[in-house]
């Protein structure tokens, strides 16, 4: 079995990542509520909470990502 997120819009599905499959397939789409999806990643949060405390290699890495996240606006909005 193949798994491949996508939006529904404008009764359309719209994929969000290539899918390499050749012929017909039938598919089965389901319908997650935006409250439930949610409320799932709050409590995937709250089960991780504390499980990068104490890590200095884990705070070096987001400091990066705030970095060149900065870095990266910067020139995005001097381009504009």
């Amino acid at each position: 079995m193949l798994k491949v997120k996508g939006i529904y819009e404008n009764d359309e599905v719209k994929l969000l990542e290539p899918v390499n499959v050749k012929g017909r397939y039938i598919v089965e789409i389901r319908f997650i509520e935006t409250e439930s999806a949610k409320s799932q990643q709050i409590e995937a949060f709250k089960k991780a909470r504390g499980i990068w405390k104490d890590r200095p290699d884990v705070d070096i890495a987001f400091e990066e990502m705030d970095r060149r996240w900065e870095q990266w606006r910067t020139k995005l909005e001097e381009s504009v």
